[in-house]
């Protein structure tokens, strides 16, 4: 699986678009055609990956009918940005001319190659359509199984190959299709994660064959160490994407060999909301994070095993830090923060060297009992203190940035309304793991956050 998204993104002809759009318009409806596409993926497979576009499609305003799609007027108006030939594939798609079945689509990674599989609901329509897409003919490869460039057919079932620079295997794809229970990834753990999914975009897959596909193998490596410091036994990940009115949530599961949530190695003691909300009404920008004894002599440890200064210095920074670390800030200069408002909760007697490092770094520092305040300016923004301080609830880490205040979105500025309105980061404990959860906000609240992202494309 070697490449960038943008290497795999530019091997989609029209008609993968119009695989992935229509193949995927009914998933939540139909488990039954689901659990047949997954008894064609091996129990190998690194990696698998659902999506549910029929819900997906009425959200920005479609109507699905049977194999037709009719497009909303938002879509319809999104269109006319495509090229002819892109365009055309979608009304070709909305008409229900692709011959593919209107349930489910899969799609996975085995053998460094990844797959698009599909239902057919008329498979010589597909066959044509696919041939005047490519200007190729289908030709028998043996075992009943027609391959057209990357694709193959087989019975009433189509597969893909999206890896760039690998060509589909005929003897592969045979295999697939008479897969026994007990070699498909139906005999999984991980298949109830998609028989019995609620989200728009569910997956799973093993860490390091995924995330091959968008780092170096020297990133990857970094991060191997990185995961072994903070994980036992960090092997696959899950993941889930939805999106709602004004919201896309996408959450991401660390887990063990077995399925299980990895064990997260440092100390997750939650924040203390409290403490957020002392520090003002409103801001752009709001972090937070729990520091306490038990990690700092964790740090120490790791410090121990690597070896170097700056490992040794930290934990020595740290150790009279007991609770939680916030702050809020308002837009910000490029020299910094224009301003911010922060508290470092500790056990008393607080190094002169973390006061001398907030001090020239980030702001004026002072000493107010327990509590290390730092500040600087007047804090004022878009956001609600309280309320995005309800966002991370729970969670042992958490950030909620005003897209708008901050100016990162369509190049806007503070006070001017912006397609979307915050980003939500935090890191959650569960089962002894720990849940990694990403929110984005849109600016209207009526319209799915689908749509806004469509259009700000």
């Amino acid at each position: 699986m070697k490449g960038t998204l943008n290497s795999y993104l530019k091997q989609f002809p029209g008609i993968v678009l119009a695989m992935l759009l229509l193949c995927l318009s009914s998933c939540k409806e139909d488990r039954a055609d689901m659990s047949s596409l997954l008894s064609t993926v091996p129990s190998s497979a690194a990696g698998v990956v659902s999506i549910n576009l029929k819900a997906m499609l009425q959200d920005v305003g479609c109507k699905v009918d049977g194999k037709e799609i009719k497009p909303g007027k938002e879509i319809t108006d999104l269109m006319k940005k495509l090229d002819d030939k892109e365009r055309n594939d979608l009304i070709r798609l909305f008409n229900g001319d692709t011959g593919v079945s209107p349930d489910c689509a899969v799609i996975f990674f085995d053998s460094n190659r990844c797959f698009l599989t599909v239902s057919l609901a008329d498979v010589d329509e597909f066959c044509r359509f696919f041939e005047e897409d490519r200007g190729s003919t289908f030709t028998d490869a043996g075992n009943n199984v027609r391959i057209c460039e990357n694709v193959a057919v087989k019975g009433a079932q189509a597969w893909y190959c999206l890896t760039p620079g690998k060509r589909i295997d005929a003897d592969a794809i045979a295999a697939y299709s008479v897969l026994k229970n007990s070699q498909s990834f139906l005999s999984t753990e991980m298949a109830g994660l998609f028989i019995n999914a609620d989200k728009d975009i569910v997956g799973w897959g093993n860490i390091q064959t995924v995330l091959s596909g968008f780092m170096s193998r020297s990133n990857l490596s970094i991060l191997s160490i990185g995961m072994g410091f903070l994980f036992e036994d960090a092997q696959n990940l899950s993941f889930s994407v939805d999106f709602e009115d004004a919201e896309m949530e996408a959450e991401v599961l660390v887990l063990n060999e077995n399925g299980k949530p990895a064990k997260y190695l440092l100390p997750a003691d939650k924040i203390n909301l409290n403490t957020i909300e002392g520090l003002g009404e409103t801001c752009d920008a709001l972090f937070a994070f729990t520091v306490t004894p038990k990690m700092v002599s964790k740090f120490e440890k790791i410090g121990s095993a690597i070896g170097g200064s700056l490992f040794s210095e930290i934990p020595e920074l740290l150790k009279n830090i007991d609770g939680t670390v916030a702050a809020i800030s308002s837009n910000p200069d490029s020299g910094g923060f224009k301003s911010i408002n922060g508290v470092i909760t500790t056990k008393g007697n607080v190094s002169q060297e973390l006061k001398d490092m907030i001090s020239n770094g980030i702001a004026p520092v002072k000493e107010d009992g327990k509590m290390l305040r730092f500040s600087d300016g007047t804090v004022t923004g878009h956001l609600n203190v309280k309320e995005s301080a309800e966002q991370i609830k729970g969670s042992c880490l958490g950030v909620v940035v005003d897209l708008n205040g901050l100016g990162v979105v369509n190049g806007s500025i503070p006070n001017i309304p912006s397609t979307f309105h915050s980003l939500t980061f935090s890191m959650n404990p569960e089962s002894g793991g720990i849940e990694f959860k990403l929110v984005l906000n849109g600016a209207d609240s009526k319209e799915n956050i689908l749509l806004t992202i469509l259009k700000s494309c």
